[in-house]
């Protein structure tokens, strides 16, 4: 069970590293609210796709439920510590899932209390 969760969350890693970026859903206006986006479904549909919806929603169980090993806390540092980070946020934020982003980021908290070294994963 460790080893399918430890490739799940590989597999989240490598989804966001790949396809998380700046004003994914290419917003016209970023002062906009995400309610008053008319077409934001659609655009979500379009330009998140299920499998990043997935992956930014669910890495952290899969890691807490595999090795929470140096090489998973850099990859973990690396996205979090990044313009990936934000990128993160920001496509959590336009699923309206901004809670499951307060929740991930207080788990990994409680989980690494010490920063990891390794930097390079997920730039």
């Amino acid at each position: 069970v460790k080893e399918v969760h430890g490739r799940m969350f590989d597999g989240c890693s490598a989804i966001m590293k790949r396809d998380l970026r700046f004003n994914i859903c290419e917003l016209e206006n970023s002062c906009q609210l995400n309610k008053d986006v008319p077409d934001l479904p659609a655009r979500i549909s379009q330009h998140i796709t299920e499998s990043l919806q997935y992956a930014a929603s669910f890495w952290l169980p899969h890691l807490e439920q595999s090795n929470v090993d140096a090489k998973n806390a850099g990859k973990v540092f690396a996205l979090l510590n990044s313009e990936k980070g934000l990128y993160w946020i920001e496509a959590l934020s336009l699923m309206d899932a901004v809670e499951r982003a307060i929740v991930i980021l207080q788990d990994c908290a409680r989980i690494f209390s010490v920063r990891p070294s390794s930097r390079d994963d997920m730039q």
